[in-house]
């Protein structure tokens, strides 16, 4: 299989809203916290050509009222994840930069979030980031497998504070539809092309602090899940990897694990009282995720300070899983919960 990776994006010019969105909160001069969250088919009310169906206007019933709605409900969420908002919100599902526009001036007022980008994308829904700290790169990143699919793209961006700098990936990696076995390759070939742009950013800035968040469709334990009877894209320190110029998954170990110095990602899951982020069939999931590099740990720029699900309960249903968003009854939010990173800036 071979994996093509494409560069050539700086994406959009990052710049503050001109009107309606007024920096009344900063961000803290010393932390970083960041939203991770699968918003569920975020379409705005005009008909592109791309939507699914029943989100394009020209197609359906779907109007401005209701997307309206949607993102009133989505920034209410964003401001009640902790006080005056997170200085970070990271995005999937979501159709383009037109609708995180819309979500800042229109809803988000206030709370600073001057910077935007969003990755450059063919598929209907894409991923994207509102920040209040200063975003001094980003790019958009697409994975080839043998020209057979266009995964959705990761969007990269680097954060700046005081000078030390951030790196943070948005993805949102293929579903198991179609079967979790017969589509791991591709959940692998989205780990293996963020395995190799984090090694080349890591060549030549060593020690740097890379958080990886979003949807990645796979458990932070998919391996055992599976009882070892394929390779997943996220695997326990130990497990064979192939060589090197093959497709190669991310090794994930808990945050203070005995094994974490083998491991090229640290996730605060394995450590967590929550059951998941997501619900599926009556089993608690955690396929949304922070990933943190070991320079989140050495005691040097930004250091992990804490994790949780970002869930009040009116997200959630009678059960507790996520209210998923229904466009016939108009109610709900949406099938995933969003996860919640602080970074505390050291020394």
């Amino acid at each position: 299989m071979n994996i093509s990776v494409r560069f050539p994006i700086l994406l959009f010019t990052l710049s503050a809203l001109a009107a309606g969105c007024t920096l009344t909160v900063p961000f803290r001069d010393r932390t970083v916290s960041i939203l991770t969250y699968n918003v569920q088919n975020l379409f705005d009310d005009k008909s592109g050509g791309n939507e699914y169906e029943e989100y394009d206007p020209d197609r359906s019933d779907w109007s401005a009222a209701e997307y309206y709605e949607r993102l009133e409900d989505i920034a209410r969420v964003i401001r009640d994840a902790e006080r005056g908002g997170p200085d970070v919100v990271a995005f999937q599902e979501i159709e383009h930069l037109g609708v995180l526009k819309d979500l800042a001036s229109r809803f988000l007022g206030g709370l600073g979030y001057r910077y935007m980008c969003v990755a450059d994308s063919s598929s209907p829904i894409s991923v994207g980031v509102l920040s209040r700290v200063p975003i001094v790169k980003a790019r958009s990143h697409d994975v080839r497998i043998d020209e057979e699919v266009d995964i959705r793209p990761m969007l990269e961006i680097e954060l700046s504070v005081r000078g030390e700098s951030l790196l943070v990936f948005v993805c949102h990696w293929k579903s198991k539809s179609g079967g979790a076995a017969q589509t791991e390759r591709y959940r692998i070939a989205g780990a293996s092309a963020l395995l190799d742009i984090v090694e080349k950013r890591l060549g030549l800035r060593p020690g740097l602090d890379i958080v990886v968040v979003g949807d990645l469709n796979e458990n932070v334990d998919e391996f055992d899940r599976v009882g070892g009877a394929y390779r997943t894209a996220l695997l326990p320190p130990g497990v064979a990897q192939p060589s090197a110029a093959g497709m190669r998954s991310l090794v994930v170990a808990g945050v203070g694990a005995t094994d974490a110095r083998d491991a090229m990602f640290l996730s605060p899951w394995p450590s967590s009282k929550a059951p998941g982020s997501y619900f599926y069939r009556g089993v608690w999931e955690s396929i949304d995720h922070v990933l943190l590099s070991s320079g989140c740990f050495d005691g040097r720029a930004f250091e992990f300070a804490g994790f949780a699900v970002a869930a009040p309960s009116y997200i959630l249903a009678a059960d507790g899983s996520p209210l998923a968003y229904s466009r016939r009854r108009r109610t709900g939010f949406s099938d995933h919960l969003p996860l919640l990173v602080s970074l505390v800036l050291v020394g």
